[in-house]
Order: C-alpha cells, then sequence, then structure tokens
C-alpha cells in the first residue's frame, strides 16, 4: 500500500511578507492586508473579501492585494477567479513568488499539470530556497511515474528543509518503486525519526521487512500503527500475516478477527471469508502440524 501525499491546501501570507513588499505602498494598504489577514483568523472570509475589493478598487497597481485575494479566492475552491488574480499580482510584480507558487497550487488542483510545473519552477526560479515548490513539483513527477525526477526535486526540498518529513517519506515511496530497497528503508526510517507516528512510513516498511521475511521487525511496525490507530484493519491484518509465518497461531487468528470487526464495508467479503474459512484453516493446520500459541 503505497500512498502519495501532496500539498493542496492554499496557506496565507505572513504578515512579514507584506510590510517587506509594502514600503511603497500608502498606510491604506498595509492595512488592508493586515485587517484582511485578522478577519481570516476569525473565520470572517466575506468581510476579508470585500475589505480587499475595495482596497483593490483604491490602489489597482498593488500586486500583493491581488495574491491575497487570489489566495482567499483559492481557499474557497474558486480557482479560475484565483487564478485571474494571482495573474494579475504577477503581471504587477514578477518577482512575488507566492504568486507563482499559490497559482500553481490551483492548477494542481484544476488537475493541469503541466501549468503547475511551470509555476512551481518560476517559483523556485524566484526564489531557490522555496521548498514547497519542490516537494509539490516532485509529487507530481511521481504521479507520472518519473521518479527520477521525483527525486532530484524531494532532495531538492530537503536541502532546503533538512526535516521536511513529507519529501522524505515520498523519497521513500521513489525508492521503492524503482526497487532500491535499500535508499526505500533509509528514507522511512528518516520519516519516523522526524515523525514516529507517521503511519505510511510504519506501514511501507513493514511491508518491506516481510518482503525480507524478517517478520518479527514487520510485526513491530505494524502494530505500533495498531497503538496509534486501534482500528485501523489493514495493519491488523498484516500483523496476523505475521503471526501465522512464524506459526504463532493464536495471534494470527486473533489479529485476523480484529481485521474482520474493522474491516471497512468495501472489505466486507474478504472479511467473511476470514471469519468463515481462513481461521478455521489455520485452526486446523495447528491441529495436524502444531505451533505456537
Amino acid at each position: 500500500m503505497i500512498r502519495n501525499r501532496i500539498v493542496c491546501c492554499m496557506v496565507l501570507l505572513a504578515a512579514s511578507f507584506l510590510f517587506t513588499n509594502a514600503f511603497s505602498q500608502s498606510t491604506g494598504s498595509i492595512n488592508a492586508l493586515e485587517q484582511s489577514n485578522q478577519l481570516l483568523s476569525s473565520g470572517n472570509i466575506k468581510a476579508a473579501t470585500n475589505l480587499l475589493n475595495i482596497a483593490i478598487k483604491d490602489e489597482p497597481d498593488y500586486a500583493p492585494l491581488y495574491l491575497q485575494r487570489g489566495i482567499i479566492l483559492g481557499m474557497q475552491n474558486e480557482l479560475d477567479k484565483a487564478i485571474k488574480d494571482f495573474d494579475a499580482a504577477i503581471k504587477l510584480d514578477g518577482s512575488l513568488a507566492d504568486a507563482y507558487y499559490s497559482r500553481g497550487l490551483a492548477y494542481s488542483k484544476l488537475g493541469r499539470g503541466d501549468f503547475a510545473i511551470r509555476d512551481y519552477t518560476s517559483t523556485i526560479k524566484v526564489d531557490s530556497t522555496y521548498s514547497a515548490a519542490y516537494y509539490n513539483r516532485g509529487s507530481i513527477y511521481f504521479g507520472r511515474v518519473n521518479y527520477e525526477a521525483a527525486i532530484q526535486d524531494f532532495q531538492s526540498a530537503l536541502k532546503v528543509n533538512p526535516g521536511y518529513t513529507k519529501a522524505y517519506y515520498n523519497l521513500g515511496l521513489c525508492y521503492d518503486r524503482l526497487g532500491n530497497i535499500e535508499m526505500a528503508k533509509t528514507n522511512y526510517e528518516m520519516t519516523l525519526k522526524f515523525d514516529p507516528v507517521y503511519t505510511e512510513a510504519l506501514f511501507n516498511y513493514g511491508l518491506i521487512q516481510y518482503a525480507e521475511r524478517n517478520y518479527t521487525e514487520g510485526i513491530k511496525k505494524f502494530q505500533k500503527i495498531v497503538s496509534y490507530e486501534p482500528q485501523n484493519a489493514d495493519a491488523y491484518f498484516n500483523v496476523a500475516v505475521g503471526h501465522e509465518h512464524l506459526r504463532e497461531y493464536d495471534a494470527a487468528i486473533e489479529n485476523y478477527l480484529n481485521y474482520a470487526r474493522y474491516a471497512p464495508p468495501e472489505d466486507s467479503l474478504k472479511a467473511r471469508d476470514i471469519k468463515e474459512n481462513k481461521i478455521r484453516d489455520i485452526q486446523e493446520w495447528k491441529d495436524r502440524h502444531g505451533g505456537k500459541n
């Protein structure tokens, strides 16, 4: 089970960004940006938008106003309108890395990967330390099965931000897909170093250990998932598989039953087969050949 995580949320502009780009503007523009952030923080999106609409009418040549309004529109999934505001911001000021990045996010959400890649690339050209742009571009390459390009971007994200947990995880996915198991394990380990409860990394690492017939260590990974997510059916299933390989049949039966208890509706037939057939077969095998309790 390999899962890919793509950053797809619009982020609000930090106040420091607004100030550094507002020195040549009137107090009105600066106040409008500050107040819109405050309104957004309190959940008053409509008032924040209205405030920016008025500010843009007063000062139509100030790029951060369009950028801020575009971000708000993106938060509401009005992506085409958001893109128009990002276009306006970039036309007025081509040095706004956040504008390129935010437009890339909007294109990503619309499924327009080529346009998103273009904007993430532009973001990086303006600001080579923009780790999220590397990460998002790498995620698109990953989805296109271009693992080599994805690896380069995730590594670039980590050079900028050595604690970027998701980048380590996605590196692990890339190496996993390429069959470079040692590098996959190294990056899953780094993921877990920064986030011990990263269940996807635990899951994939556990599968690798099973493939290496290291069932004891693999079981530990899946049991750790269960300790964090006590209704994770897939984790129980894999704990059961490991115990069955180790001929620890009572533990296998217990965890197969837990799987059946928590299995989602789409897996109801599998859960029924386990309860009606699998457990019976294990018990019969144990009775004939013996095994650990």
